[in-house]
């Protein structure tokens, strides 16, 4: 959460290979991270005119830059191809497909996403809204609590007790 010296790296890097396409997507999340998201999307699509081949990690991060956004339509769109989603993927998919509409699918990626988050987090926060805002505290660096909040909506429409 050290937002300016983390901005001031990124620059750094930039500054010194800005072709870099690492530092151009990290840079991207992490403008979305400090709630600035149109300025995420910029850094990937150049990001992907840099190398269109060696981006594994791009749909993640369109996703999450995505649900920022409130577009979640799109977030889906992003996410859904990710074969094998890690928890976080699960859990930003349970709850777009909620704020979508697509409740069967919001439902069974909670379920999937509970259980494994269950099963592998050393410190599982527990079966609430409450405590997974809380335990995505650490996980999701978002500056603001707006953005980690709007996550957990969309896990409380996906039935995700408060």
């Amino acid at each position: 959460r050290q937002f300016e010296r983390s901005k001031f790296h990124f620059e750094k890097a930039l500054e010194l290979n800005p072709h870099d396409v690492e530092s151009l997507s990290l840079m991207g999340l992490y403008y979305t991270y400090i709630g600035q998201p149109d300025h995420s999307l910029s850094l990937y699509e150049e990001a992907k005119k840099v190398d269109p081949h060696h981006l594994a990690w791009l749909p993640w991060y369109y996703g999450f830059t995505y649900c920022c956004m409130s577009r979640y339509n799109d977030a889906v769109d992003a996410l859904e191809p990710i074969e094998q989603p890690n928890l976080e993927i699960m859990a930003m998919l349970a709850g777009c497909y909620a704020h979508v509409g697509r409740q069967t699918e919001a439902e069974a990626m909670l379920s999937l996403f509970l259980d494994s988050a269950e099963r592998e987090m050393v410190d599982f926060p527990g079966r609430s809204a409450t405590a997974i805002f809380e335990g995505w505290h650490t996980i999701l660096p978002y500056k603001n609590d707006s953005d980690r909040e709007r996550l957990v909506i969309g896990l409380q429409k996906a039935g995700l007790p408060d």
